[in-house]
């Protein structure tokens, strides 16, 4: 983990762990490669992380589809994969 650059946040002053090449080894290569690809590296890790899924979904073939809506709050302290 690298601790990177101050943010100021409103009043706060917090200091922000970065992505490192380093944390990328070790992983399987499809997961080096798209964590590479979308630019992670030197950027800011996230923490809090809040998912939304809006759609439609039916239980049957033969049935209406009906609206879903779905939200999802994580806090993740140790990163790791399943």
């Amino acid at each position: 983990m690298t601790d990177g650059i101050l943010r100021r946040d409103g009043n706060e002053v917090m200091n922000v762990h970065l992505v490192a090449v380093q944390m990328l080894q070790g992983h399987p290569k499809l997961v080096e490669r798209t964590m590479s690809y979308t630019d992670v590296v030197d950027k800011p890790r996230i923490n809090p992380v809040r998912l939304q899924q809006i759609g439609h979904f039916r239980q049957k073939p033969d049935q209406l589809w009906m609206p879903m809506t779905a939200e999802q709050r994580c806090i993740i302290t140790t990163p790791s994969l399943p």
